[in-house]
């Protein structure tokens, strides 16, 4: 695990390149390493390792929820190596027990599961056009002015979008957290 991992993300969510990098160099050969053990292309292996630090950069908001990075990073690996097997008709076993970052529980790659499942569940709750912006700006990667553009709106409309749903993530996720903590007292 990465010293001071909750700083990091936290500082990444506040869009910190520098703590980005210091993520990127800590678990970037983990990626790659996941990933070459299913995927015999060298090139391949790399695109889609930096496919996914491109899509962690995306979605760098929901970054201080995740318990265990490396849990979760494992989880993106994972499916991105099943959905390169799978696109391409090819049966390779994926190892169950490599771990990325060495030292991760069973139980922190369950929380890291959760919390993307959770996510998952907040998003969907948004409503349909603000989910629509989220979506493309934090998954899809286009500017606030390629989604104006594409949505016939205002750049600021977007950016207002974006705005109201990640402060509506974080109140729904904030409200599943309480809600788990007070269960399970």
């Amino acid at each position: 695990m990465l010293d001071n991992e909750k700083y990091i993300l936290k500082r990444i969510s506040l869009d910190d390149e520098n703590a980005f990098r210091e993520l990127f160099r800590y678990y970037y050969p983990r990626a790659e390493v996941f990933l070459g053990k299913v995927i015999s292309s060298r090139e391949d292996v790399k695109d889609i390792a930096q496919n996914i630090f491109i899509r962690v950069w995306i979605m760098r908001a929901i970054l201080p929820e995740i318990n265990s990075f490396g849990a979760y990073l494992y989880r993106m690996c994972r499916n991105a190596a099943i959905d390169y097997v799978r696109s391409r008709g090819i049966t390779v076993p994926i190892p169950d027990d490599f771990d990325i970052a060495s030292g991760h529980t069973a139980d922190q790659l369950a929380d890291a599961r959760e919390t993307e499942m959770r996510m998952s569940r907040s998003v969907a709750l948004l409503p349909e056009k603000r989910r629509k912006i989220f979506i493309m700006s934090r998954v899809e990667g286009l500017s606030n002015a390629e989604i104006a553009a594409r949505l016939n709106i205002s750049p600021k409309t977007v950016e207002n979008q974006i705005t109201l749903a990640l402060r509506q993530l974080r109140t729904i996720v904030s409200a599943i957290s309480l809600l788990l903590v007070n269960f399970f007292r």
